[in-house]
């Protein structure tokens, strides 16, 4: 599942790792570069233990945090609607 992004992660960083050099400003987009790489790896982790795992998605909508938050209903069922169709395509009833 998620070693596939893990290696990825970790072939870039070791490549960024090469760039290092005395220039500043050079350094500073590495910086941001080092950290886009991890914000990418975590969220490919994320949304897939949010695929495969129903309770887990229960339990992150459930937090404090997006318990007050409110989605537009256009929105919901758009959403609901494409995760049927997926489901019905690993199903191969589609």
């Amino acid at each position: 599942m998620s070693s596939k992004f893990f290696i990825e992660a970790k072939e870039n960083l070791e490549y960024i790792s090469t760039k290092i050099s005395n220039d500043k400003y050079l350094n500073q987009l590495l910086y941001a570069n080092i950290i886009t790489i991890l914000e990418t790896y975590l969220y490919r982790v994320f949304t897939i233990l949010l695929e495969n795992d129903f309770e887990l998605l229960k339990k992150l909508t459930n937090s404090s945090k997006f318990k007050t938050q409110k989605v537009p209903l256009k929105m919901a069922l758009s959403d609901i609607k494409k995760m049927e169709i997926k489901f019905l395509f690993q199903m191969k009833i589609l």
